[in-house]
């Protein structure tokens, strides 16, 4: 749950004993702590095979495997399939230079495989202690993978490049169901207590000022049959997505709190 834990956590997975320990980076600022856990499995005695994926890890893979050499290998993009071809090979003692979608000190492995995540995006994370905001308990929540904005200043947009480059026909945007966001959400405010939901999607809705709004109202009238009641409600959201319909929709559905990019 952060560098106080750091520790702890190194300990327990030394202690696993497993062949490969995959560390998640998906930001800059995440791979302070996550780097430092690497350094700290390696000076505790893990001596078998690591690696990291994750949007940054994947735009940044040259440098970190450059800096850190603790660091084995990095999974590039979804790598739902990589990793298990990783843990394989790494079992199995077999070469590990072409391994789809990895890249490793020799540079990148065979291009990333095709892969349908529509079924990820219903996996829901364990929530062990919650945060509070305000005073409340509070969640993370994700309903949209991907972007389809071209902002020449956002990771995102490289990201979306890069998986192009290997996959050229990949979606570039893949949204949860409006239903299961809602159960999700409900769970929490039913069974945790939650008031606070914090979307971390980079870009929440969709291009279309309609499509946003049906969006919207369907997510605030699937909540109301779930009886969540007074909720508050944080996300970003793009300047031109922020029209007039737009917000007032989501003053409704409960939005008290917004990071708008006006970069």
């Amino acid at each position: 749950r952060g560098v106080g834990d750091l520790e702890l956590a190194a300990q327990q997975a030394v202690s696993l004993g497993a062949p490969v320990i995959g560390v998640a980076i998906p930001s800059g600022i995440a791979a302070l702590d996550a780097l430092a856990f690497i350094l700290r499995v390696r000076r505790l005695g893990f001596r078998g095979h690591i690696t990291c994926g994750g949007a940054f890890a994947t735009l940044c893979r040259s440098r970190l495997l450059e800096t850190t050499p603790a660091l084995d290998s990095v999974i590039r993009h979804h790598g739902a399939h990589a990793l298990v071809d990783l843990v394989e090979a790494v079992v199995d003692g077999r070469d590990l230079s072409k391994l789809q979608g990895v890249t490793n000190r020799e540079g990148d492995g065979e291009p990333t495989r095709p892969i349908d995540i529509t079924g990820e995006l219903d996996l829901l994370p364990e929530r062990e202690e919650l945060g509070r905001f305000a005073g409340v308990p509070a969640a993370k929540m994700s309903a949209v993978r991907g972007c389809w904005g071209r902002c020449d200043y956002c990771g995102l947009r490289a990201l979306r490049k890069e998986h192009l480059r290997e996959m050229p026909r990949a979606k570039g945007i893949h949204r949860r169901p409006i239903e299961s966001v809602a159960d999700e959400m409900a769970r929490l405010y039913h069974d945790r207590g939650v008031r606070f939901f914090h979307f971390v999607d980079e870009n929440h809705l969709p291009r279309k000022k309609e499509e946003a709004v049906r969006v919207i109202r369907e997510l605030d009238e699937s909540l109301r049959r779930r009886k969540v009641g007074p909720r508050a409600i944080q996300m970003m959201l793009r300047a031109d997505s922020a029209s007039t319909e737009v917000v007032a929709a989501l003053k409704e559905l409960g939005l008290v709190r917004c990071l708008l990019g006006v970069e």
